[in-house]
């Protein structure tokens, strides 16, 4: 048992979950005689129900996310070569997978039992959002351990 593979299993499990299965690996690590570890697993924070959603949405549709990511990269790249056709039609794409994602995020929070409503799709979509404008928040988006919603201005 490694820090980062319990991170993997708690940040997987469902919220009203967490924190039973969080005690049981410090407990796990405990009887193993890894105290340190132990503490450095007390210490993962619960994730949000908004970061929740995120985290699920990267595990079930990855190369979705990681499509994302990458089309904040070429706007990123119109932007600063001033393409306005290119940046326009980008755009559009942006838009339109925002809302796709956003779609599938709930759907997938749903099939696995959570209610979604709208101040945590909106946190959602800010969290994708800030994924495709900024490299270092896509970075922590596909880990699919985050603990609160990303946003961006």
């Amino acid at each position: 048992m490694d820090l980062d593979g319990v991170a993997e299993e708690l940040y997987a499990v469902p919220p009203d979950e967490f924190v039973a299965v969080r005690k049981q690996r410090q407990d796990d690590a405990r009887a193993a005689g890894d105290r340190t570890l132990a503490r450095e697993i007390g210490a993962l924070p619960k994730p949000t129900a908004a970061a929740w959603v995120c985290n699920l949405l990267v595990r079930e549709q990855r190369a979705e996310i990681e499509g994302l990511v990458e089309l904040g990269d070429l706007l990123r790249q119109a932007q600063e070569s001033l393409a306005g056709d290119q940046l326009r039609a980008l755009d559009r794409q942006r838009s339109q997978l925002l809302t796709a994602l956003t779609r599938q995020a709930t759907a997938l929070a749903r099939e696995q039992g959570m209610r979604v409503g709208g101040t945590v799709e909106a946190q959602v979509a800010d969290t994708l959002r800030a994924a495709m404008a900024d490299p270092e928040a896509g970075e922590a988006l596909l880990a699919g351990r985050l603990t609160g919603a990303m946003s961006y201005n």
